[in-house]
């Protein structure tokens, strides 16, 4: 019976799955178009650039995931005092580290675009991420509406 019930669930699964991943695609797509657009970087900047941003990205996102990870952790009421603070500082320590890692790219990136082209970098990410926020809110409402 089991066998049966992951058999028919297996395609609901992998199909959700391609959507999750269709849709982060298109995101990442959204995102590079419009950094792409407001720096205006040259064809001998861009190849530069990408490399070092995805590097950038990929860390940075690894050490979100940490701290997610350990925030669901550190809020959970059967955890001992200790073990919250413990927590709480190993947060803060991979805060650090994202501050860390935005002052060595900054030092590579403008080794490739002018400190002005960076200024409108971090611009267009805040932008880009309010954008992608009223849009989700957005369909959320209509959902609900539904």
């Amino acid at each position: 019976m089991k066998k049966i019930l992951l058999l028919l669930l297996l395609p609901i699964l992998v199909f959700a799955q391609k959507n999750k991943d269709e849709r982060r695609e298109n995101i990442r797509n959204a995102k590079v178009g419009m950094i792409t657009n407001r720096l205006n970087l040259t064809t001998e900047q861009a190849p530069k650039f990408w490399v070092m941003y995805n590097d950038y990205e990929r860390e940075i996102r690894d050490i979100r995931q940490k701290i997610k990870k350990i925030t669901e952790d550190a809020s959970s009421l059967a955890a001992s005092d200790e073990k919250i603070a413990k927590n709480i500082n190993q947060i803060l320590d991979l805060r650090q580290e994202e501050v860390n890692l935005e002052r060595e790219y900054l030092d590579k990136l403008k080794k490739v675009i002018s400190i002005r082209q960076y200024a409108e970098l971090k611009r267009t990410e805040r932008a880009f991420n309010q954008l992608l926020i009223s849009r989700l809110n957005k369909n959320n409402k209509d959902d609900s509406e539904q």
